[in-house]
């Protein structure tokens, strides 16, 4: 029980943070399809879990793969089953683009908490 309220937690904290800054874009005419390119997908999950552990230090790596999912959905507004497999295979495969957006996130977080 309590696993599920830190993860609880975790993903409000990384929503409540993420979401207004895309909500305000939104009205720009965000494309669904930017969600899955894998500069966007190394930013957005690197800047979730930067943001989730901030919250809860204690997160297991399956709570921490529960809270980028969920998080992700609910700031994207698409199906979590979309980002695990494409997180672990632009991971596995050492994806330069995604690399750059997990550098970008840690800069992002730096940017605004001073510290990584």
């Amino acid at each position: 029980m309590l696993g599920l309220w830190k993860t609880r937690r975790a993903r409000r904290a990384a929503v409540a943070t993420i979401a207004p800054l895309v909500e305000r874009n939104r009205l720009n005419g965000i494309p669904e399809r930017i969600w899955l390119d894998p500069y966007m997908v190394g930013f957005l999950v690197m800047l979730i879990t930067l943001l989730a552990k901030r919250e809860v230090d204690a997160l297991d790596s399956q709570a921490l793969g529960l809270v980028q999912c969920e998080a992700w959905t609910e700031i994207t507004g698409m199906k979590s089953d979309l980002i695990g497999a494409e997180v672990i295979h632009l991971s596995a495969a050492g994806h330069k683009t995604f690399e750059r957006g997990c550098v970008d996130a840690r800069a992002f977080d730096l940017a605004l908490y001073g510290t990584s």
